[in-house]
Order: C-alpha cells, then structure tokens, then sequence
C-alpha cells in the first residue's frame, strides 16, 4: 500500500472472534508494523537508463532538424495533429490519439472574484480537463472559443460570459504559485446585487476555435501578446453614487450588526465560569497528546450562547477513553490524526455551526476576543468589507468585569465601543491609514481622492476590488484580547507587520491592473480640503492624592499608548474628563469650574504637553464635588481624555 497522508496508513481490520472491536486493541495501540519497499536498489533499478531504454526500432525517435528549437518541434507536432486527415491516413492516426478539436476544457477562477450589479470585469481562467491523456498545455498559443458553463450556472445564476474568442498564454497561479495555461475573459454580472464568485469556480467552457482560418502558432513576436477585446473595465451602473453605496453598505451593517449586540454575549461570558467550570477547577484541562501551541483544542462551543458548552475535541468513555471530535462525530486516534482532522475542510466548515462558550479568562487564555462571535455571525459580504481587523484590540477591564470592553485600533489611534465598530472599520479614513502605512502603492491610487464625494464609479470600483484582494491575499483576520488597560501598550508592541510587509508586492501588482484615474474629470471637481484625524489618548496620574470636601488640587498626569514622545512636546492638547472616571471631576485650569450640586462636573480646555524623562505629561486640576465625604485618588487612575489633530 502507499501513504497517502503524512505518515497515516488506511488499514481493514478484522476480528477473529465476536465482540466489541475496542476490546480487542492492544494496550500501547501498536496493531502493526510496516516497513518501506523502495530501498536504494530498487530506485536505482527503476531509474537505471539502461532499463529505461529499449532497442526496438519503433521507439526511437528520428532527429530532424526542429530538435535544435523544442518549441517549435512541440508546436510542429501540435499542428500535425490539429489538420484533417490525409489520403495516407498518416494524420488520421494521430488524430486518433489527440483530437483537440474534440475535447473541452474548463475554465475555473484561481481566486474569489467580486463583480458590482449590472456590469462586467476581465477574469483570468485556467484550463483543467477531466480526461485522462489531455494535457491543457496543448493549447499554448492557440485561439480558442470561451463559452458559459451552462452546468455550473445553473446553480450560479449571477454570471454569464458572452462567446469570445482569446489566446491561451501560460499564467501565473496564486493558489499553486506555478505556471498554467489560462484565458482573460470578460465575466458580466446580470443581476443588480453584487455577485461573488468563489475560488475553483468552473465558469467557462474552452473549446479550439474551429471557425478560425487557421489553428496555427503565433509568431514568437507576439509570444506574449493577448488578443482580447478591449473592456471598458469596469462598467458598472452609470447612475451609480459612491457616496450613497458607502452610506447603503454603513446601513445595512448597523441593522445586522445591533441585532448581533442584542445576544449580549459579554454579559453571558461573565457567568459560564460559575455555571459551567472549566478553568476555574482544581485540575486544569489539557490540550490532548501534549500538542501545547493548539490551545484551541481546548475550546468549548454550542448552537448560540445560552446551551451548556461542550469541548470540541474531548475523551470518549464509549470507546475506550480515545479522544474524539463532538462536531464531526469522528474518533482521533493519534497527534498526527488530530492535526489532521482540525485542518480539514469538514472539521472547518462544521465549526462556523458553533459559537464558541467561554469566560474572560477562557477567552484570554484562547486568544479569542468576545467580539468574534459577532464578526463570525456576519453575512460573507459584509465580512468581506472589513480589513485590519487584527489590528483592533479588544481591551478588558479585569479589576471590574462588569464594565464593557472598550477597542483599540493601533492604526489610527481611535477608541471606541463595540456600538462603534461598524462606524470605524468600514469607514475611508481607518482602510485609507491602513493603506498608507502597508500598501503604499494602493494607497497612491486614492492619495489625491479621500473625499468621497470626488469619487467616480471607477474610483468606487477601484476601492472595493482593493479590499477584496487584500482580504484574498492576507484572510480575514480576528481582533486581539488584551487583559487590562495597562497591557494595552505592551499589547500593541507585540502586533506582527511581517503579514501584510510580505503582501505588498503582490497588492502592488493588482493595483497596476486598476484602470488610470480620470485626472481631467477630478479637475472639473473642486479640490478636497487636507483631511486632519483626532487622536485621543488617556492621561493617568503618576502620585496618589487625597481630596477633602469640596477640595481641590493640581496632579501631573502621564499621557499613556504614545509610542514617539517627542511627536506631543509642547503641544497643545484638549484635555476633558475621561468617562469613566467617577471620582472626581477635571479640568485644566481652576476657572473653568462651575459649582453645582453634581457630582461630577467637566468643561474641556487647553494644556501643553510637557517632557519629563521622554514621558508626556500635563497638569490637570482636580475637584471633589462631594459636600460630605473625602476622596482618594491612587496611583494610576484613569482621570483625563487627552485629544489632539495630526
């Protein structure tokens, strides 16, 4: 037998005797042993030339004089075998073995392909066959006859490709990263809703063009050249408004995702430790077969948020203490069965069924931040909008769970609640930052053009195939867990760029095939003012302070998450109280206070920011309100809302 899967072998196993085949396995599970055949002698034998070659007559070749050029002695031998049978039937034999002109290809998509409504874009399709003997690189440089694959759009109703005829040209696959024999067609979308088209997609029937005079090589001067109509990519609706589109698709997230808010999962995180223990027992779980860098083996999930979670990968008493996987219903034998299984296409696709049940210490421990279980819920189109999700951290409160997460986004700066998200991650200003900083060359497509409403439908286009390719290239990913505010800097730190630095030149290559900006159109527009962003930042105290009644005093504050210090020196910042902070109440200046019976009482105002050991810090007045009681202020606490424009 052969192995066919890393070091796994399929064997049947028959009982001698009746009775449960658990019993019946060894102790140490060794069943068998098993022993290689191809030793040094018998690979050399097989590749010995002297084996290898024959002394009939009929199996050697004849030389001529196009073995000096193996390109054309192939295409000499091709277009033998294309032309119609001779008086001889010499060509008729031939034939017989390869008929092109009788076989059909496929054309499937190597990557997912996005297509607007009511208009059409150029795809590159590569060739397969499902006969045995037909090689697709058969058809190097000839014209061939694109059609719909009627098959497939019968389950697909979104596309249609109009008969074309194209070149066959050798393409470079970005699934296999090898070269293939391909076509560039144009794809139009029929329907108004925007059509996607996954990877692998045999879209396209490829047969030889029959009506061309001549089925011929092209010359080696136009070797490289695709002979294709020419598109007016991309042609999408003429009455199409991307500032309304955006709006359309900001909406349509809102909607879905307050309905998503509304399972308060967070609030249920917090009591399945109590219900359910798991972490918080004497004996902690461990991941199986000692395989420590999977720590989601020790996942629990169930249908939604409010069933008893059960562990994914856990033992089965029913068949002798083996460990089995609960959601596919299958035994794992093994480490090397195990790592199997949980990258198999079944196991993946039966796990977006699940949510995952956890804890906040569950979660901090997985690396799953509780926002996931909503980004995993969204619609495949809407998830697909969404870039640099990796770069938002999830920061939990530690010291007082009951007060929500509130999220970081190391890219520009900003923080929000999870209310907020939307509004954030699809927003221009948060994709175009992250374009500036790791696709210089998409950001260039859009340096001149971040105000929207200057936007042309081929600049909207341009936006949208953009991100579908950066998710295509990168994935989408998932946000970061951060235990405490005080780790959020470390956190930050911690971020990989290498994932999307290694991208860059395969964006880059993409954006070329972008059509040119209308410079002539954008002219006629007025021009868009500088955009400006906010930063905004916490200011901690750095001494710990006593108020009495109705007291007041001045505290030097620590601006935190500034990674260049002397980008805030001397700076103005407007400074107003965090709200969170409910101890007292702050200002920058002891004018600006107003006595009411409040508790809590803040008007912003201006302070320069100050260097002490390359640590910004400002002063900040503070102000008991109570009429009763004292307050103390320790080290640490989160006092001020620091902003700032760059």
């Amino acid at each position: 037998m052969t192995v066919q899967v890393k070091r796994n072998v399929w064997l049947e196993l028959e009982p001698k005797v009746s009775g449960s085949y658990v019993n019946l396995l060894p102790v140490t599970g060794v069943i068998g042993y098993a022993q290689p055949v191809m030793t040094q002698e018998y690979v050399s034998n097989l590749l010995d030339p002297k084996v290898l070659n024959t002394d009939d007559d009929d199996n050697i070749a004849i030389k001529t004089k196009d073995e000096d050029d193996h390109y054309e002695s192939m295409m000499n031998k091709l277009n033998s075998l294309t032309e119609p049978a001779t008086s001889d039937g010499s060509s008729a034999m031939a034939a017989g073995h390869l008929n092109l002109l009788d076989k059909d290809f496929r054309g499937l998509t190597s990557e997912a392909v996005t297509i607007l409504g009511e208009s059409e874009r150029s795809v590159v399709l590569f060739l397969t066959s499902d006969e045995e003997g037909v090689d697709p690189k058969n058809l190097l440089k000839l014209n061939v006859q694109v059609t719909t694959n009627d098959e497939f759009q019968y389950y697909n109703n979104c596309y249609t490709i109009a008969s074309q005829v194209t070149t066959v040209v050798n393409s470079r696959c970005q699934l296999t990263n090898s070269m293939k024999p391909a076509v560039t067609v144009i794809v139009r979308n029929i329907r108004q809703d925007v059509a996607q088209i996954p990877a692998q997609s045999p879209i396209a029937i490829v047969k030889l063009n029959k009506a061309a005079s001549d089925c011929k090589r092209l010359p080696k001067t136009s070797r490289t050249k695709i002979k294709t109509e020419k598109s007016s990519y991309p042609t999408i609706k003429s009455d199409l408004n991307p500032v309304k589109e955006l709006d359309r698709l900001h909406k349509r997230f809102c909607r879905q995702w307050e309905r998503l808010l509304s399972e308060k999962t967070y609030e249920k995180s917090l009591t399945v430790e109590d219900n359910y223990p798991y972490f918080s027992l004497a004996v902690k779980p461990r991941i199986p077969f000692g395989l420590t860098k999977f720590k989601e083996l020790l996942m629990r999930v169930g249908l939604n948020q409010n069933v008893k979670p059960m562990r994914v990968i856990d033992k089965d008493n029913l068949n002798g203490g083996l460990f089995s996987c609960k959601i596919c219903d299958e035994l794992i034998l093994d480490r090397y069965a195990l790592q199997d299984h949980i990258y198999s296409e079944k196991h993946k696709r039966n796990l977006k069924s699940f949510q995952v049940i956890a804890g906040l210490q569950e979660r901090i421990y997985l690396g799953r931040p509780v926002i996931q279980e909503y980004l995993e819920q969204l619609e495949p189109e809407l998830a697909n909008q969404l870039i640099g999700l990796d770069l938002i951290l999830e920061v939990l409160d530690i010291d007082n769970p009951s007060n929500k997460p509130f999220y970081h986004c190391s890219t520009c700066g900003d923080n929000f609640m999870d209310t907020s998200l939307p509004t954030h991650v699809l927003s221009t200003v948060h994709v175009f930052n992250l374009l500036r900083e790791y696709f210089p060359s998409a950001w260039q497509r859009f340096s001149t053009l971040e105000n929207t409403a200057n936007w042309s439908q081929i600049d909207f286009q341009a936006y949208v195939s953009i991100i579908s390719k950066v998710n295509e290239c990168i994935g989408i990913r998932r946000p970061v867990i951060v235990e405490g505010r005080d780790r959020l800097e470390e956190a930050i730190d911690k971020l990989p760029t290498d994932l999307y630095t290694s991208k860059q030149e395969d964006i880059a290559v993409f954006v070329k095939t972008l059509p040119v900006v209308d410079t002539a159109e954008i002219s006629k527009k007025p021009a868009s003012l500088p955009r400006t962003r906010t930063i905004a930042r916490i200011a901690v105290s750095l001494d710990d302070v006593s108020l009495p009644p109705q007291g007041m005093a001045r505290v030097q504050c620590k601006i935190t998450n500034v990674p260049h210090a002397q980008v805030v020196k001397e700076k103005l910042v407007l400074v107003s109280q965090n709200p969170r902070n409910t101890i007292c109440s702050v200002s920058q200046g002891s004018n600006n206070f107003k006595w009411f019976r409040f508790r809590f009482i803040c008007k912003s105002s201006f302070c320069r920011v100050m260097l002490q050991q390359q640590v910004p810090t400002i002063m900040v007045s503070i102000h008991n309100t109570r009429t009763d009681t004292g307050v103390n202020i320790p080290n640490g606490s989160d006092l001020a809302l620091v902003k700032w424009k760059k």
